[in-house]
């Protein structure tokens, strides 16, 4: 269950630094 959350917590980081 961590690799699941760390992965969503990454992908979510980087879409909102890649469309602000």
């Amino acid at each position: 269950m961590s690799s699941f959350g760390y992965r969503t917590l990454t992908v979510a980081l980087f879409t909102l630094i890649c469309c602000p």
